[in-house]
């Protein structure tokens, strides 16, 4: 056996037998029921409108019953597993065991042997275990691709887009018009090299005269990053959401530094041990904004199918091409996983939080654009341009989607707008008026995709737009210039950071999952609260790579690009800071 070859023994025996944090996230009682609340709690017509829950009452109502734990318990015991505790809400196990047995429970899902309390395990991701687990599976890993997109939006000009342009675009006052003693907060959140400087944060809100803002007012989460693609999106995030959402307690939040939670499937790992966490917590933010994000797993799953079926790839090769030599184009791992986000996103919308997602930055075809022509990568973009491929977790039901639009005085829909219909989740109740009139309309267009290239039955996306061509940023004392829904997204959030505070001081609760009341607002107040656009599609990438088909815009309709439009403070802050 050569030295290498032993090399590989060796790490793959290491791997197998590394102590790593595993969670277990367990069925919890009466779920039919919590959805029901979490929909009547968004509800502005139902009398349990902004009666939110903590967790105490999450575990009185849905956590899982003593007998249950312990068998619960007993059974991952048996399985190796050590320290062994119960979440506070009752909703899920902690544990530690060997990093192989961890991994082999993991990859079953909602297959394993275990209990029925049991619903599936997940490795909390590391650095350590990135490394570990590819040396196993190959100990020369191909390095991750950057997608065009970044080389395209890292212009490094100022143009004439900063936070307050913005603000009086949408007729937000750029002063203060929050008190600290509504204790109400917002949070930006990322992994890998997620991050941002305090001295850039003060440089940048010095240099656009940001007001209300102050070093008391931030908390910073994790450990910063200082250098890489997502401190650039940790930056960007920071600035625009204290720079929109001004005057109110921000938390910067980085729960996993490791690589492959930067770029790969750890992401996914990341935003379900996460957003779990936050269900379990005795304080959350009122807004969290997500920027970042990938092809939803059903839609990669999807593909791999699709090249596979003809006869291109076999499936696992492409999987392994999605996730491993791709950056950030594939990052969630199985549909148990992306069901176990949306059950936490669920919860945290019945205790109060309003989340917010990017629609994503390569229309309704891409992550960010088309592949490289190298042999799969051109069955992928063959595929690519005959179907729809929904991003997560912007097309999940309990979050409001953000879209971009671009020119901050005479707003368009920004060219690479990601949107599009979810392929597993229905169609909430809340938006099925608007994208009716939508289909009706649309379905007569010349670039309106063929049956069977999306499944319009279900979450249409995305539900809102603001601003997403190029903004100025501050990264290590350094000016530069970035685009994309990634800017929109915190921007969004801000507004309804400022709505929230506008709210508490009335002495009214936050606007938890907003979308129901966003959908209802427009509906009985036509062009009061958005604008919308006329001109448009998602048939395009950032960079001008288009496919025949993709969603019109249609004038007065929300649609796939923009959602219900461009953010109109007047009628926002008339109608969502009123009673219902």
């Amino acid at each position: 056996m050569t030295t290498s070859s032993l090399l590989c023994v060796s790490l793959m025996f290491v791997a197998a037998h590394a102590a790593v944090e595993v969670r277990v996230a367990l069925r919890e009682r009466d779920m039919d029921k919590l959805e029901r609340y979490f929909h009547d709690v968004s509800n502005p017509t139902h009398p349990s409108y902004g009666k939110y829950l903590d967790v105490k009452e999450m575990r009185n109502r849905h956590g899982v019953s003593e007998s249950d734990h312990e068998t619960a318990k007993r059974w991952l015991e048996g399985k190796g597993a050590q320290y062994v505790a119960l979440s506070p809400a009752g909703t899920h196990l902690y544990a530690t065991m060997e990093l192989g047995q961890a991994m082999e429970i993991e990859k079953k899902t909602y297959h394993h042997d275990g209990p029925a309390v049991v619903q599936f395990l997940w490795v909390v991701p590391s650095e350590e275990v990135m490394q570990r687990t590819r040396a196993a599976a190959n100990a020369s890993v191909v390095p991750l691709n950057r997608q065009a997109h970044l080389r395209q939006a890292m212009k490094g000009t100022l143009g004439d887009s900063e936070p307050n342009t913005i603000k009086k675009a949408m007729g937000v006052p750029t002063g203060v018009i929050t008190k600290t003693s509504t204790n109400n907060t917002q949070m930006a959140w990322g992994t890998g090299t997620y991050g941002v400087q305090p001295a850039d944060l003060d440089y940048f809100w010095s240099l656009w005269e940001v007001k209300g803002m102050k070093k008391s007012l931030m908390k910073y989460e994790g450990k910063m990053g200082d250098d890489g693609d997502n401190y650039k999106e940790g930056c960007l995030d920071a600035e625009y959401l204290t720079g929109t959402g001004n005057g109110i307690k921000t938390i910067i939040s980085n729960s996993n530094t490791s690589k492959d939670a930067e770029e790969g499937l750890g992401y996914g790992r990341s935003l379900l041990t996460f957003a779990t966490e936050l269900t379990n917590s005795d304080s959350i933010p009122h807004v969290l904004s997500l920027s970042i994000g990938s092809l939803s797993f059903a839609s990669c799953a999807k593909l791999c199918d699709l090249v596979q079926a003809e006869g291109s790839s076999g499936y696992d090769h492409c999987w392994t091409y999605l996730t491993t030599t791709q950056r950030q184009v594939c990052m969630f791992e199985s549909q148990a996983q992306t069901d176990g986000i949306n059950t936490a996103f669920m919860k945290l919308g019945t205790m109060g939080m309003s989340i917010f997602a990017a629609s994503g930055d390569g229309g309704s075809h891409w992550a960010f654009g088309p592949f490289d022509d190298d042999g799969i990568g051109k069955a992928l973009n063959t595929v690519g341009c005959k179907y729809n491929w929904p991003v997560f977790p912007a097309e999940s039901p309990y979050v409001t989607s953000v879209g971009g639009t671009d020119v901050v005085d005479n707003q368009k829909p920004w060219v690479a707008s990601g949107g599009g219909f979810s392929w597993t989740s229905g169609q909430p109740a809340w938006q099925a008026s608007a994208v009716g009139a939508y289909l009706q309309a649309a379905a007569q267009e010349k670039i309106w995709p063929k049956q069977g290239a999306m499944n319009s039955t279900n979450r249409g996306y995305p539900d809102v737009a603001a601003y997403a061509g190029e903004v100025p940023y501050v990264e290590k004392d350094s000016p530069g210039g970035l685009m994309g829904t990634s800017v929109a997204c915190p921007i969004f959030a801000g507004v309804v950071s400022l709505l929230n505070d506008l709210r508490l001081q009335a002495g009214l609760p936050v606007l938890g999952f907003v979308n129901p009341r966003l959908y209802q607002t427009v509906a009985a107040h036509p062009a009061e609260a958005f604008q919308t656009m006329s001109s448009g599609s998602s048939r395009c990438d950032a960079g001008g790579d288009c496919c025949d088909t993709g969603y019109p815009v249609l004038d007065k309709l929300w649609n796939p690009v923009t959602g219900l439009g461009w953010p109109k403070w007047a009628g926002l802050s008339k109608f969502l800071v009123a009673k219902p």
